[in-house]
Parts: C-alpha cells; sequence; structure tokens
C-alpha cells in the first residue's frame, strides 16, 4: 500500500502554531494567578490581625529577613505575645490606596485594650523578588506601640508611645529575637537604643521648634 508522503513545512507550522498557543496560555495562566498589589496589601493585615507569622514572613523581603535573623516561628510569637495583646479589629474593612509611585497601602481601623483608636497599616510594592510587603513586622509592632499612646502632638505621641512601649516589652522581644526596627535595605536595623535615641531626638526638636515660635 502507497504511503501519504509527510509536507515538512506543514509539519513544522503545526508545531510553531502549537508552541505559540502553548506560551500564550502559560502566560495567561501566569499574569491571571498572580498577586496584585493591593491584593498583597490587604493580606499582610489580615496576616498581623489573625497572628499568622507564616503568612508575614512570606512577603518580607529576603534583605528584610537576614537584617532580623528570625525563624518564621519568631514571627508568629512577635505577633501573638507582643502585637495582638494590645490591638484588635474593629472590623471595617480594610482601605487600599496605590500611589502614583506604584506603592499601595492599605490602612485597617484598630482599637486598643485602652480603647484606643488607630489603624494598622502595610505596603505592597514590586521588588526584584516580585511583589513584596516590607517592613511588615516593624509597622506591626509600631500599631501596638500606640496602646501606649497619652494624646498630644501627634508626631510627640507616637515618639513617647514608642519609647515607653520598647521599654515595657523589650525584653521578650529580645527573648524572641527581635532586637530591634528594620528601616530600609541602606540602614538596615535600627538597635532598640538607637531607635529610642530617635524618638528623643524627635520629641527634643519639636519642643525647640515650639520654643522659637
Amino acid at each position: 500500500m502507497a504511503q501519504t508522503a509527510t509536507n515538512p513545512q506543514k509539519t513544522w507550522w503545526k508545531w510553531v502554531y502549537g508552541s505559540a498557543c502553548l506560551i500564550i496560555i502559560v502566560a495567561g495562566l501566569y499574569i491571571w494567578s498572580r498577586p496584585s498589589l493591593d491584593w498583597v496589601a490587604k493580606r499582610g493585615v489580615a496576616c498581623v490581625i489573625r497572628g499568622d507569622g507564616d503568612c508575614v514572613y512570606e512577603p518580607t523581603p529576603q534583605v528584610e529577613r537576614e537584617a532580623y535573623g528570625m525563624p518564621k516561628e519568631a514571627y508568629s510569637r512577635v505577633l501573638k505575645e507582643v502585637v495582638l495583646p494590645h490591638i484588635r479589629s474593629v472590623g471595617r474593612e480594610t482601605e487600599v490606596l496605590i500611589g502614583d509611585n506604584g506603592v499601595a497601602l492599605a490602612s485597617h481601623e484598630i482599637i486598643t485594650p485602652e480603647g484606643r483608636q488607630w489603624s494598622i497599616g502595610a505596603g505592597a510594592s514590586e521588588t526584584d523578588e516580585g511583589i513584596k510587603s516590607p517592613s511588615l513586622l516593624t509597622l506591626a509592632v509600631m500599631s501596638a506601640c500606640m496602646s501606649e499612646n497619652q494624646g498630644g502632638v501627634a508626631g510627640v505621641a507616637k515618639a513617647r508611645s514608642q519609647i515607653v512601649f520598647i521599654q515595657k516589652n523589650r525584653a521578650k522581644l529580645e527573648e524572641i529575637g527581635m532586637k530591634g526596627f528594620y528601616r530600609s535595605p541602606d540602614e538596615g536595623l535600627w538597635t532598640w537604643d538607637k531607635w529610642v535615641v530617635h524618638c528623643e531626638e524627635a520629641i527634643a526638636r519639636d519642643a525647640a521648634n515650639r520654643n522659637e515660635k
């Protein structure tokens, strides 16, 4: 029986067409499944409120993880033993704004046991590692610091509340492994002593500016 000859050119075009379709499908699935900036920012807030250390560790940039030098388990302990005893969600929806710089900022209202209302925030931005949420653990602890807020000028009250909170919780934080606040890739981790000095200087500057008026 005679065999039908195969057209090499036709076969090649079928292969090209099939490969192109496969690439388009894979690319579409990647784009569809890739998290968005606002989703990552909102999830960061939700992770903190749940006390989910693994969830907070996941979007933390590698340079920040290295600066803290803590395992995932430590993130959970910081949240559950230091942060959550001082804040709780008031159950309102998390708001997200995306700035012109391409950074998403999520904000969720919380309340302290003393009845002080504040907001916890989380950011999300594009990095070489994909979409990440920098300083999420720092922001979580800073939100808990507001349980020590005694009112007054916003910037000064914030600085004073951080000093008092650090003094009260430093031993526990250091026992867990958190030895300061992460600032940035350039500045790295600021020890608790350095951060307290930073807050004291901010208070002194405010007082000096007021005396000049």
